[in-house]
C-alpha cells in the first residue's frame, strides 16, 4: 500500500567498510575492460553495480575506483582497483595500469581470478542496460 506522505523513490544509500590496506601491487587491465567500466558508469549515474555471480562477488564502480565485496561479507571491501593510469597509455588499445589494494587477508586468488572474470560480467551488465525489458518470445 502506498502512502502519499512518503515518496516512493527514496534513494538507497549503501555503506561499505574498508579496513587498512594490507598489501598493494601494480597491475593492468585490458583497455577494452577499462572503456566498458566508463561506459557503464556513464549510463548508470554516479555508481554502477556489477554482480560477478561466478565468484559470488559484487563489483561497485565509481569515478575513482572499483571495489569488490563478497556475498558472505556484503559490507566489507575485500580488495579494490584504484589509481587507473589511463592518461599515460600511449594507445587506445594499450592496457591500463592500476593499483590493486587488499583489505582482507587470504583473498589474493580471488583478486587474480577477478581480473579474468570481470569483463564477462561487465558485458552482461551493459547488455542489460541496452535492453532492460527483453521481449518474451512464445515458441509454439
Amino acid at each position: 500500500m502506498h502512502n502519499d506522505h512518503f515518496p516512493r523513490n527514496i534513494p538507497k544509500i549503501e555503506t561499505f567498510h574498508r579496513g587498512k590496506v594490507l598489501h598493494e601491487e601494480r597491475r593492468s587491465i585490458p583497455a577494452s575492460l577499462y572503456k566498458k567500466t566508463l561506459v557503464l558508469l556513464k549510463k548508470s549515474g554516479k555508481t554502477a553495480f556489477v554482480p560477478v555471480r561466478s565468484m559470488q562477488y559484487l563489483g561497485i564502480i565509481d569515478k575513482e575506483e572499483i571495489i569488490f565485496v563478497n556475498a558472505l561479507n556484503k559490507r566489507v571491501i575485500e580488495f579494490s582497483w584504484n589509481n587507473f593510469r589511463h592518461k599515460e597509455s600511449m594507445s587506445l588499445h594499450q592496457p591500463v595500469e592500476y593499483v590493486l589494494r587488499f583489505y582482507r587477508p587470504g583473498v589474493e586468488q580471488e583478486a587474480k581470478r577477478m581480473q579474468g572474470e570481470f569483463e564477462q560480467h561487465m558485458d552482461l551488465a551493459l547488455s542489460r542496460l541496452a535492453n532492460p525489458n527483453p521481449e518474451i518470445v512464445n515458441f509454439k
